[in-house]
């Protein structure tokens, strides 16, 4: 199988040059860049000439011209190729980096660790930081029963963890028998017992995709009814998120409901959670560009994370939450030295 050809390779270095200052000069300003502004930026080349590199680069999919102006701005393959290939990552502070391991050695358990190194992420970078608190992930479920209440109204008893029990009324698209919800918790119980929540949140998903047509009642009922309880599962307290306010730079604040939409959903931390699951698997720093994380509601949006780990394994990721135009070179490596020193720090007090 031949080897994949590196995107940035099919560029001309001067096409990659120029789509580095003006993703930098995007990220700065926030405004679309014209070829003007370009022009003196270290090129020694023509503004006829940057125009034809950006109309290629806009061809190749790199960019994009908004309708108001001349100007252009990346598109997520343009930021992708940018972070991936062309970024130029800064240095942390070290004065930076030493009030972080002050504020986070001061703490006197995981949750205080936690919520400093969220607290002191949101306020060094300026934008929304979220932690999974250490071992939420590895949650797993002993018993799943459902009660029917009134008209369509479940009551979920989870029993997780050997002996933590969680009570959910969730509502319900039908009426649901008793019959029909005693087969559906034996189904879960039969299949899912002693595995872990987040790995049934997303079995079930999958299942809602690609077995729907071959479910049977019994499956059905099971997935429709738990799911809602699943996801909303210590979903308070398996997350600290500090700076949601940064979130307000993020919509044009015109477009009222979809900020509240992306308000309602680091309240409720379902999405949140599901994006951190997938980040929780990989031992690598994870960094999600606009569509890429699969939410249209986070379609304007761009999260890194960085795992932390106690001995070797992985019990929690750090992250933070901005706009497309976040200042990756900045942001990356504070992300990734926070989260060496949270497990480090993590390490010790064990």
């Amino acid at each position: 199988m031949p080897k994949k050809r590196n995107p940035v390779n099919a560029l001309p270095e001067r096409s990659s040059h120029i789509l580095k200052l003006l993703v930098e000069k995007h990220i700065e300003n926030g405004q679309p860049v014209g070829s003007k502004s370009l022009v003196g930026e270290g090129l020694a080349l023509s503004p006829a000439t940057v125009r034809n590199v950006l109309a290629d680069l806009e061809a190749r999919g790199y960019l994009q011209s908004p309708h108001t102006s001349a100007g252009r701005v990346p598109t997520n393959e343009g930021y992708r190729l940018f972070v991936d290939h062309l970024l130029t990552a800064s240095e942390v502070d070290v004065g930076g980096v030493e009030q972080v391991k002050k504020a986070l050695s001061s703490a006197s358990d995981a949750k205080s660790i936690a919520e400093s190194a969220s607290r002191i992420v949101s306020d060094m970078t300026q934008l929304t930081s979220i932690v999974m608190l250490p071992g939420s992930h590895k949650d797993t479920l002993k018993q799943i029963d459902f009660l029917p209440l009134n008209s369509r109204q479940v009551l979920v008893v989870l029993v997780i963890n050997e002996k933590e029990v969680q009570n959910h009324i969730i509502d319900t698209d039908r009426d649901y028998s008793a019959i029909e919800l005693n087969e559906a918790s034996n189904y879960l119980k039969q299949n899912f017992a002693g595995k872990r929540i987040s790995e049934i949140r997303s079995k079930l998903l999958s299942m809602m995709e690609t077995e729907k047509q071959h479910m049977t009642k019994v499956m059905e009922t099971a997935i429709q009814v738990s799911s809602q309880a699943l996801e909303r599962s210590k979903s308070e307290d398996n997350l600290v998120i500090k700076g949601e306010s940064h979130l307000l730079g993020v919509q044009d604040q015109t477009d009222l409901s979809r900020l509240k939409e992306l308000f309602e959903a680091f309240s409720q931390k379902k999405d949140i959670i599901d994006l951190l699951d997938r980040c929780s698997q990989s031992n690598q720093m994870q960094i999600f560009i606009g569509k890429e994380s699969g939410n249209q509601l986070f379609q304007d949006l761009s999260l890194i994370s960085a795992p932390y780990t106690l001995g070797e394994e992985i019990v929690g990721v750090l992250a933070v939450v901005g706009p497309r135009r976040i200042p990756y070179q900045r942001v990356i490596p504070t992300v990734n030295i926070t989260a060496k020193i949270l497990d480090s720090v993590l390490n010790q007090t064990h």
